[in-house]
């Protein structure tokens, strides 16, 4: 992916999927699928997305407490 490329597709796609209403639940699986996908193809800059959507925030809190340790 291109420089910025992979965090302005997620948050259009965390927009959509809050204004279409799909459940926190459903949301979640979602990016269970979609980040991995997304990495795969370089995207780095995950933090930019923290704030789009707090389920996925809340993913990468829970898949990486590492990343949001206090040093």
């Amino acid at each position: 992916m291109g420089w910025g490329s992979g965090s302005e597709l997620m948050h259009s796609v965390c927009r959509e999927l809050q204004k279409r209403g799909v459940s926190e639940e459903n949301r979640r699986v979602f990016y269970e699928v979609l980040v991995p996908a997304m990495w795969d193809r370089d995207w780095d800059t995950e933090s930019d997305c923290y704030d789009d959507d707090p389920v996925l925030l809340q993913y990468f809190k829970d898949t990486f407490p590492e990343w949001f340790e206090e040093e």
